[in-house]
């Protein structure tokens, strides 16, 4: 296995840009207003994923980090400076570079379900809490005494075949999922499937899809109306009666129509549920914590079936199929759990909101980087393939020493100028350690 240090940082960054061609992103982001001295734009965003990548992020390691990179000592108050909105907007920038190059690969061979389909898109949210001074600038809800908390979104669109990210931005946690479920349609092309979760469902972006060429396929929102051509009056519609329809049939596989407004021509798929899977929605249901508004006797009898909307034909998916094929969207859940757990996605230290929102963009970088060189490892036992927690896992344990490898012989050197600058005793009134020992006797 080659080396994480130059797969997934030096060599991923050099195939996405030359130094000059970061030198002018540098510039158009502001960040370098003129030719650097101190800090050239690779190093900065080397030395960002090794920040990045610590459980207690903090300015001094970020400038030792920085400053490993660049060969000379940078100080706190330096890096304090520099983490402005050009920073930002720069860091931006190469994730957007970074995404865009990467996307640039064939896919692996899918199984014979996802054959007919050339990307298989994944778009979800997590949120990050933030320390509560910087509700203001990141507002979020607000507790049971009314006060105000900090929370981030992350929303991101993934590719599971070749898995790589298409995108990532950061919203507000008042945009809700369905507000943002219109974002995919700036990555959809022809022949995509597109698996949603219900949190996402809204007709028009649905809609889109469709006209795009594309497929979706997504759990029912219990709220749309059903309608079906009417036997005695073909030229009109009558309203569908879905949960009648499954208790006399116990499973569907149906040709409909959803909403009246906005018609949109769906084939609806529900599978019965084993009991205690059903009892199970229905005991969390109930136990919502808004109880202004109780589950109704029809939302709880709907628990017993796993209902999915599509537009794959019948021909290319079985019943059984669609609900195998919505069991990869689990994937995406494994991704974020990677984050969380081996990249400290939810680690957020009490600092400014430019440190903050740094932090957070680095993280990314770092995160999509590792998930391209995983997608192109090839694994010496094909029957075996590698686990995205072990990998991730791997790279948290290793990554100090597996980053600072393209360092080389001048390691040492440069490890030793990063010591004398940053791990002196501040000035201060006590004598140190140090001091008290030449002053004994």
């Amino acid at each position: 296995m080659q080396s994480l240090s130059c797969a997934v940082l030096s060599s991923r960054l050099a195939a996405a840009g030359s130094a000059g061609q970061w030198l002018t992103l540098a510039r158009q982001s502001l960040f370098c207003r003129r030719q650097p001295r101190k800090i050239d734009p690779v190093a900065f965003l080397l030395g960002l994923c090794l920040w990045a990548g610590q459980p207690l992020p903090s300015l001094r390691r970020a400038a030792a980090f920085i400053g490993l990179y660049a060969g000379r000592t940078i100080s706190k108050q330096n890096i304090a400076k520099r983490f402005g909105v050009p920073a930002i907007d720069f860091v931006r920038a190469a994730l957007a570079v970074v995404l865009a190059r990467l996307t640039q690969r064939t896919a692996r061979v899918p199984s014979a379900a996802l054959a007919r389909f050339r990307r298989l898109l994944i778009q979800d949210s997590t949120t990050v809490g933030l320390p509560a001074t910087l509700a203001a600038q990141f507002p979020g809800n607000a507790n049971g005494r009314g006060q105000a908390l900090a929370v981030l979104k992350i929303q991101c669109i993934y590719d599971v075949l070749a898995e790589r990210f298409l995108q990532w931005y950061l919203s507000s946690f008042r945009v809700n999922d369905q507000q943002a479920a219109a974002d995919i349609l700036a990555v959809v092309e022809p022949d995509d499937l597109v698996i949603r979760d219900l949190g996402y469902f809204c007709l028009e972006p649905l809609h889109q899809i469709v006209q795009r060429g594309a497929f979706f396929l997504s759990r029912l929102w219990q709220g749309v109306s059903l309608w079906s051509a009417d036997a005695q009056r073909p030229d009109s519609l009558r309203e569908w009666d879905l949960l009648g329809a499954l208790r006399h049939h116990g499973w569907l596989d149906v040709e409909l129509q959803l909403g009246k407004d906005i018609p949109l021509t769906v084939r609806l798929v529900a599978v019965p549920v084993p009991e205690t899977v059903a009892n199970e929605r229905r005991r969390k249901a109930r136990q919502n914590r808004d109880q202004r508004h109780p589950p109704s006797a029809r939302r709880l009898s709907l628990m017993g079936w796993d209902i999915f909307i599509t537009n794959v034909p019948a021909s290319v998916w079985s019943p059984r199929t669609v609900c195998q094929v919505y069991g990869v969207r689990w994937r995406i859940e494994i991704v974020f759990k990677s984050a969380k757990s081996y990249f400290h996605l939810e680690v957020v230290p009490r600092a400014s909101a430019a440190e903050v929102e740094m932090l957070i963009w680095a993280r990314l970088l770092l995160i999509t980087l590792l998930h391209q060189w995983l997608a192109r490892a090839e694994p010496v036992d094909r029957d075996r393939s590698l686990s995205l927690l072990k990998v991730a896992e791997f790279f948290a344990l290793f990554s100090p020493a597996l980053l600072m490898a393209p360092l080389g012989a001048s390691l040492l050197q440069r490890w030793n100028c990063q010591v004398q600058y940053h791990c002196r005793y501040e000035k201060r009134r006590r004598l140190n350690f140090t001091q008290k020992l030449q002053m004994l006797g």
